[in-house]
């Protein structure tokens, strides 16, 4: 009975010295996926440098997996993306990409950095073939709509940017890029939806500006003026006032001016 006790004894110096018993895989895995909710949620609450630190100690810790590794260095990618170092993060994500060539994330992800680097027309090819990819993913669509109109390929732009709304069901996150192509075909009537949502939905003072400019452009002098009463006349520039006036003359009115 000693004996045994002195044997499990020894054991567990011997089981304290070497570290612990090995990991089973199930044990792994949740730790990992622990890891990486962990990682999400800091990148999902903005705190990128955070998540940077997390993401390479967790792949220094996960470093003799070559599955869970090569995930949390496309967590640190992403991370080192978002904290403007895209330098860092591009043989990541090429590396990612090759690995998984059909997943147009990692397209889209890849693109986003090239364009930060300034190689557009690699960033181009990666977008579209995140779209290709993935004709039904909205995102993808929108990325590379917003891509080509930053090329000037306008029919391509509108395409993907209409096929990304219809997708999103005319999402707030699309209307952007809708007002903006609207714009740079000179369809100013067309310009008005969009940016009167990002308008009602956001409050933002340059869709306002927009909204006011696609009105007076497309002739819709009335409802340029009912936009322009809806704020105190000592909050209107001194341009919006000649926009007043100019609106209420071609409406035969001078009564608010």
């Amino acid at each position: 009975m000693i004996r045994t006790i002195k044997q499990l004894f020894l054991l567990l110096i011997l089981l304290l010295i070497s570290g612990a018993a090995p990991e089973k895989v199930q044990d792994t895995a949740a730790r990992a996926n622990r890891a990486l909710v962990s990682v999400d949620s800091l990148l999902n609450e903005n705190q990128v440098m955070e998540a940077v630190v997390l993401a390479r100690t967790l792949n220094q810790d996960f470093q003799d997996d070559p599955h869970w590794n090569f995930q949390f260095e496309n967590r640190l990618a992403i991370a080192l993306l978002r904290a403007d170092q895209p330098e860092e993060a591009l043989p990541l994500l090429e590396a990612w990409v090759i690995v998984h060539p059909a997943e147009a994330r990692g397209h889209q992800n890849l693109g986003a950095c090239l364009l930060a680097l300034g190689r557009r027309g690699r960033a181009l090819s990666e977008y579209q073939q995140a779209a290709e990819l993935e004709p039904r993913n909205a995102n993808a669509r929108l990325e590379y709509g917003q891509v080509l109109l930053d090329f000037r390929v306008f029919k391509d732009a509108g395409e993907e940017i209409l096929a990304a709304a219809h997708l999103c069901g005319n999402c707030l996150e699309v209307q952007p890029a809708l007002a903006r192509y609207y714009q740079a075909v000179n369809q100013p009537a067309n310009a008005v939806s969009p940016w009167k949502t990002i308008w009602r939905e956001t409050g933002n003072p340059v869709a306002r500006q927009n909204l006011l400019k696609a009105y007076l452009d497309s002739g819709q002098d009335r409802e340029a003026l009912d936009l322009l009463l809806q704020s105190s006349p000592s909050d209107l520039s001194l341009v919006e006032l000649q926009q007043m006036v100019a609106a209420e003359g071609r409406l035969s009115e001078s009564g608010q001016s």
